[in-house]
């Protein structure tokens, strides 16, 4: 049965780290299946696991190319252990976007 865990708290507490280091934890010592959904506005959530490369998010995507680019692998990196990495880079683009790219991925 999937789980979602989610990490919030004020600024500059570590909420990042924690988050990526659990995942890395999760994914390598219980063969587990992660998906990392980042709704920070700079987008460092899935440094660490994506080896300190930022993420284009989906809706800088969504205003660069249009939404008839946007697809899964166009927006989820997958790195370290097969983790699957997303950055919405705004609470707000996540709900425009859950329902374009990632609603059917996030049932799982």
């Amino acid at each position: 049965m999937p789980r979602k865990v989610a990490f919030y708290g004020k600024g500059g507490i570590g909420k990042s780290t924690t988050q990526q280091n659990t995942a890395a934890a999760m994914a390598y010592f219980y063969d587990q299946e992660i998906f990392i959904h980042g709704c920070d506005p700079k987008a460092d959530c899935t440094r660490l696991i994506l080896g300190g490369k930022p993420q284009e998010t989906p809706m800088d995507m969504l205003r660069e190319k249009g939404a008839e680019k946007i697809t899964n692998d166009a927006v989820i990196r997958r790195e370290f252990r097969d983790i699957q990495c997303v950055e919405s880079g705004e609470p707000c683009g996540w709900m425009q976007l859950s329902f374009l790219t990632l609603k059917p991925l996030m049932r799982r």
